[in-house]
């Protein structure tokens, strides 16, 4: 396994691990935001499925991600997790579009944080 080969797995899990994250806090942002009638909430949810889309978007076809996070962290808190998880990995190593992904995580935060 060649240093090129190392750099593609460890972008690719960052992203499969954002892409966790961001679709269990839609879940539960979307879920919150039915029963208490929280738009603010519902936003969340559908900015983080928007982000979702695009994550899903930087990664090959064939992938399967398991969606669920175990814990009762705030759809917030999985969104800032997300963000965190992006600073991991050097951003030249992820693949081209992947710096519009993360501006879109952090507008995120930005507008519910």
């Amino acid at each position: 396994m060649n240093s090129s080969t190392i750099t593609e797995l460890s972008s690719r899990s960052a992203l499969e691990e954002v892409v966790q994250l961001l679709s269990c806090a839609s879940a539960r942002a979307l879920a919150l935001s039915s029963a208490r009638h929280d738009l603010a909430m519902g936003a969340l949810g559908l900015g983080a499925q928007l982000a979702v889309s695009q994550a899903l978007g930087l990664l090959p076809a064939d992938v399967d991600v398991d969606e669920s996070v175990p814990g009762h962290a705030t759809p917030i808190d999985l969104v800032r997790s997300a963000e965190a998880v992006t600073r991991t990995v050097p951003i030249e190593q992820f693949p081209p579009g992947t710096s519009q992904l993360i501006v879109a995580i952090c507008d995120l935060i930005r507008e519910h944080g």
